[in-house]
């Protein structure tokens, strides 16, 4: 990098002003502020990333070492100004990388990084700020509660400043859900509870000044009955018997009118209650009462998707590995199982006609977040045609492995009540997660050729442990399969017709999933002796468990 701008000839004198070691926060803050200023406007777009790296590369060492908040104002300072000096898509894309590595491994630095994000908000046009908030939110979701815990006050203050941000980003029922969880927890011992409280009533206040509580009126509920009942502070404890009073007993215009809402941060759309009376003005937030027992299910049914022959299609592809690769990076899996929402066995008749349900997904381990189902009626009565509702539950795993889904209903009754129950889980199982291997969209036609090329190339890179990807684990194993050799074709249409990429002869196939997010399963199964072997590869150790237990309860 010295040596691009050296070989321009009005800069020839810049290298001098790169930051070194010996150079103070200040020091380093005012070179870096030159330097920005002095960046060629035909720089290329990943040169001038390139060279933000190297000069902001010292300040972030200082900023990330204990009791390094001194370098901390310095470096997000400089950011800004590469911020809102190079606004290009490349420079933005390094920004969210850093800032989102620094926040996740240095808590301590909160407070600085939201400064900046609230400075980006306020004077550039720019979604930045959202992006990275989203993926702050969507870590803390994710990490351990002790590790929740040991940092809890810069947590709240990140999501304080996520929840002034639309639903997508702040995940209103996820935060909550969390923060229930911690003040249910019985080993919690704050050290200041006055100061935590009042966080976790300020994240609070953001969700009943800026969303529509209805959605998740019974979450915000519930945490501002656990702070009341188990922060032990008189002002935290009264505050939150007044947010609570404003949420049960005031419209959304007027908890607007006692925050002070400006006119430009109103929602643009009443709600639907309000259209229906023509006044906002006397709506009350109805009470959901919750019940004790379930009234409906989500249970699993089976795919009719019907199963293409393989195509006889062939095609010269060049550079397989590196166009597969490169089209999984913007690739998504998404796992979609069909499944019939009904009334449980011996419903209550006040419970038989529903209306306006919302069921609310949460998974365990945790996926990306799970759209709501929402059904406008659902009838039990025996003449009924809409006695099930058939519906489709999109899973976007951040893990290969098995997932329990967990349920939260809200609907109306025939008599106008407010209802909100937990419905039984669902267990989604490892072979579940399968998908046949994503071809990219310019080659469908040539699926089935495309797929049998890539499982060799796959097989012999997992084989000699070469890997592109990060954190790949290769590991390769045999299982001998509890099938009789005259049952072997009847277990391979039954059980991996969909993954068959190449069917060698009557007793050998080649078989390959993808699991999601990232992952594959390769295995070779044929018969040896009368036996039905499968050889099996993986691209993470951790999977191979899952693949035996698998084969094992065939």
């Amino acid at each position: 990098m010295k040596n691009y701008f050296s070989s321009q000839s009005h800069y020839s004198d810049l290298p001098i002003l790169l930051p070194t070691p010996f150079d103070g926060p200040l020091t380093q803050e005012k070179k870096s502020y030159v330097l920005a200023l002095c960046i060629p406007s035909n720089t290329k777009e990943n040169l001038a990333a390139e060279f933000l790296n190297e000069t902001v590369n010292g300040l972030i060492k200082c900023s990330l070492l204990p009791g390094g908040t001194k370098a901390a104002p310095s470096l997000f300072r400089i950011l800004f100004v590469y911020f809102s000096s190079c606004k290009s898509e490349i420079m933005h894309n390094f920004m969210y990388r850093l800032l989102s590595g620094i926040m996740k491994t240095s808590p301590h630095l909160m407070s600085y990084a939201l400064s900046f994000l609230q400075a980006v908000r306020n004077e550039c046009q720019s979604n930045f700020h959202e992006r990275v908030l989203s993926h702050l939110v969507e870590h803390i979701l994710s990490i351990p509660m002790k590790q929740f815990t040991s940092n809890l006050e810069c947590y709240l203050a990140v999501l304080e400043c996520a929840s002034q941000e639309c639903a997508s980003v702040c995940r209103p029922r996820g935060v909550l859900k969390l923060l229930q969880k911690l003040l249910n927890n019985a080993d919690l011992k704050l050290r200041n509870a006055w100061s935590i409280g009042n966080d976790i009533l300020s994240v609070c206040r953001s969700f009943l000044k800026y969303h529509d509580v209805q959605i998740f009126y019974y979450d915000l509920a519930e945490v501002l009955c656990l702070v009341s009942q188990n922060i032990n502070d008189t002002d935290v404890k009264d505050r939150a018997k007044i947010y609570y009073s404003m949420l049960t007993s005031l419209s959304k215009l007027k908890v607007q009118a006692i925050f002070q809402l400006r006119a430009s941060e109103k929602d643009a759309t009443s709600a639907l209650s309000s259209f229906v009376t023509g006044n906002d003005a006397g709506q009350f937030v109805s009470n959901i009462q919750k019940l004790s027992k379930p009234v409906l299910e989500l249970v699993r049914c089976e795919q009719n998707e019907s199963i293409k022959g393989m195509s006889t299609k062939q095609s010269d592809f060049s550079s397989i590995l590196d166009t597969y690769y490169q089209y999984l990076e913007n690739y998504e899996p998404i796992v979609k199982l069909p499944c019939i929402l009904k009334h449980v066995e011996n419903v209550d008749e006040a419970f038989a006609d529903l209306y306006s349900i919302v069921i609310t997904i949460h998974s365990y381990p945790a996926t990306k977040e799970i759209a709501s189902i929402e059904v406008p009626v659902l009838r039990n009565s025996v003449t009924s045609e809409k006695k099930e509702q058939k519906i489709y539950l999109s899973i976007v795993p951040v893990e290969p492995y098995p997932i329990t889904l967990h349920f939260e209903a809200e609907f109306t009754c025939r008599n106008g009540c407010s209802y909100t129950c937990d419905l039984p889980s669902l267990d989604i199982k490892f072979e579940d997660l399968f998908m046949p291997l994503p071809v990219p969209v310019s080659l469908e036609q040539f699926a089935d050729s495309w797929r049998q090329k890539l499982f060799e190339i796959l097989w012999e890179e997992f084989s000699q442990g070469k890997s592109r990807e990060k954190n790949s684990n290769y590991c390769q194993s045999s299982f001998c399969l509890n099938t009789k050799k005259e049952n072997f074709t009847t277990l391979i249409d039954l059980k991996w017709k969909a993954y068959i990429v190449s069917k060698l002869n009557d007793l050998a196939y080649n078989v390959a999933m993808y699991l999601p997010p990232k992952n594959h399963l390769l295995m070779k199964i044929s018969v040896v002796n009368g036996k039905v072997f499968a050889n099996i590869i993986v691209d993470k150790s951790n999977i191979l468990p899952w693949v035996t237990l698998s084969l094992q309860s065939m």
